[in-house]
């Protein structure tokens, strides 16, 4: 049987992750990155992105794919090609940075279906709320800070075998697989240039995860 969009885009990005002794991030200073292709987190996700569609034989869009440099234009046009987006935050209501961008994307996002100017079809939040009175605001189970728990939407995420996420209005952008952030690190080299976090103690607080078809 013949490999998916999804199959492919798994190899690409697990194969980066664990195999990029010839890159190094865009922004890295070091003597070092003589020699080395320089790579950040958009071009980590397109590269990606690129090769599951040429791989399924679509060049066109492969080719389409490298015209988008930033996060949120690429975002739109995949969902205008028939992605789903949605939208994540581990806790709605009070935010471990205290920014309450974080509840108002939360509010536009069920009271418009957006974020920001994206289209999304729904959400994925409290799947790790926490309780402002704990020290490090270490995430906690049940009801705290007027947050509930949502088992449910912890399993949704464990379920997404392959998603383009982004963070706080494109900002930041990443891929995500089973309940994990697979990133660059634009100031790294070597280990540290990719990494590999739980979205649940992710840092980044809310943003899109956007689904192929």
């Amino acid at each position: 049987m013949s490999k998916s969009f999804t199959d492919h885009a798994l190899d690409r990005m697990k194969g980066l992750y664990l195999n990029h002794d010839d890159e190094v991030g865009s922004k890295y200073v070091g003597a070092d990155a003589t020699g080395k292709k320089r790579t950040d987190c958009i071009t980590y996700v397109r590269k990606v992105i690129s090769y599951a569609y040429e791989q399924t034989g679509q060049p066109g869009l492969a080719k389409e794919i490298w015209h988008y440099t930033e996060g949120m234009p690429l975002a739109r046009y995949l969902v205008r090609l028939g992605w789903k987006a949605y939208y994540w935050s581990p806790d709605t209501n009070n935010p471990k940075d205290g920014d309450q961008e974080h509840p108002y994307t939360y509010k536009v996002a069920i009271g418009q279906k957006k974020y920001y100017d994206m289209p999304i079809v729904g959400t994925i939040v409290n799947y790790a709320p926490h309780d402002a009175g704990l020290p490090n605001w270490v995430p906690v189970l049940g009801s705290m800070g007027d947050t509930k728990l949502d088992p449910a939407a912890l399993l949704k995420l464990q379920n997404i075998r392959f998603a383009f996420g982004i963070a706080r209005g494109a900002m930041h952008t990443f891929l995500f697989s089973a309940g994990d952030v697979y990133e660059v690190h634009w100031r790294d080299i070597g280990a540290n240039l990719y990494g590999k976090t739980p979205l649940k103690n992710y840092d980044w607080l809310s943003g899109a995860l956007v689904l192929p078809p």
